[in-house]
């Protein structure tokens, strides 16, 4: 418990790092203007209803149906921060997994797999809601704003049906 715990926070930490220049207001003057603490902490903001519930509603659905899961943070994301570090313009990272033991049938295999991009669905829903209506403004649009934009493209890179991701496993539970 304490392990998962950890890697939650890491994983949050580790994210925050990486998205924190979605959060750097435009400059009007001739010089970039760089993130500070500020901005990784809204972007840390971000990462937990992205990627943590995204990964908690697998384990909580796997456990529902009995079988064992655990949160692990993947060591990709480690090749992320290092990539954000040397400025790389595009970061590719697997942030984390579930891990999932015991006996779980197809469609209770799909179910587990198609939670997590369901909570991403959600989450880009009602940003895309307060965005919409205008129910924030300011720093706090921006924070949706970009919430949005981060929970659709989580949404739609884990429904794609290539080998590890959410959508190959809910595929292959339900043929």
């Amino acid at each position: 418990m304490f392990q998962e715990i950890l890697e939650m926070v890491l994983t949050i930490f580790a994210i925050g790092y990486m998205f924190m220049d979605f959060f750097v207001k435009p400059s009007t003057e001739f010089y970039y203007s760089r993130p500070g603490k500020k901005e990784f902490f809204m972007a840390t903001l971000a990462a937990i209803p992205s990627v943590i519930f995204h990964e908690l509603g697998h384990k909580f659905v796997a456990m529902s149906f009995g079988a064992y899961a655990v949160y692990h943070i993947h060591p990709f994301i480690f090749l992320g921060v290092l990539m954000k570090y040397m400025k790389f313009p595009f970061i590719f990272f697997i942030p984390a997994y579930v891990s999932v033991r015991g006996y779980v049938t197809g469609f209770q295999l799909s179910m587990i797999a198609i939670t997590g991009p369901l909570v991403n669905l959600f989450v880009f829903l009602f940003s895309y809601l307060m965005c919409r209506y205008e129910l924030v403004r300011g720093e706090k649009y921006l924070f949706f704003f970009v919430l949005m934009q981060l929970n659709k493209w989580l949404f739609l890179f884990n429904m794609l049906p290539f080998p590890g991701t959410d959508g190959y496993n809910f595929l292959s539970g339900l043929l």
